[in-house]
């Protein structure tokens, strides 16, 4: 685009909220620009001494698509948990509590937490070669269904066998993962986020 000499405002293409803009300037001469957006449009304030050619090329990034990307890279397991929390409910209304345990791999997860007496996410998702966001699945639903109950403790959330009574799976977690006794702070955090979920 050719552009006289002295101070001019050229529309260089469209502003579009949520996207990351990236535009490009190829000056042939010497010249000062400035780009801004008004009213949904992107300009180019062009001051030159001498005439110049000037060349735009913009490029558009969509945000969200990346951003939300980044966030579920990020955050898978919160993300895991936050959807079996969602689904288990609408699913667990359908099902009766026999039917809880017909599936093959949650009656092996159920049975394992059962023999030990308590498990954490991370180590059935070894144990039994799962996704991540399967376990979650199985434990929410075993959950859901009352065959277990969980806590926080030692920076996890435990899964423990409801016939393990809550001070005595506090105590045997506590003693086989820590090595120690569980502080009073550590019991009340444990019963905290043990009401928080019934």
């Amino acid at each position: 685009m050719y552009v006289p000499a002295g101070v001019h405002e050229v529309y260089v293409g469209i502003w579009i909220p949520g996207f990351v803009h990236k535009v490009v300037v190829v000056v042939n001469g010497v010249a000062d620009v400035t780009l801004f957006v008004r009213d949904f449009s992107i300009y180019a304030r062009i001051a030159a001494d001498t005439p110049v050619v000037v060349q735009f090329g913009v490029m558009y990034f969509p945000l969200l698509p990346l951003a939300v990307f980044i966030y579920l890279v990020l955050m898978r397991e919160e993300v895991a948990r936050k959807l079996a929390a969602l689904c288990a409910p609408l699913y667990s209304r359908f099902i009766r509590p026999l039917d809880f345990l017909s599936n093959k791999r949650r009656k092996a997860i159920y049975e394992y937490i059962q023999q030990r007496g308590y498990s954490w996410p991370r180590e059935i998702e070894k144990v039994f070669n799962m996704a991540y966001g399967e376990v979650q699945w199985h434990l929410a639903l075993l959950e859901r269904g009352g065959f277990i109950y969980s806590f926080r403790a030692l920076r996890r959330r435990f899964y423990v066998d409801k016939s393990l009574e809550f001070r005595n799976a506090l105590e045997k977690i506590y003693r086989e993962q820590a090595g120690r006794a569980p502080t009073e702070d550590e019991v009340a955090q444990a019963e905290d986020s043990l009401s928080a979920r019934r």
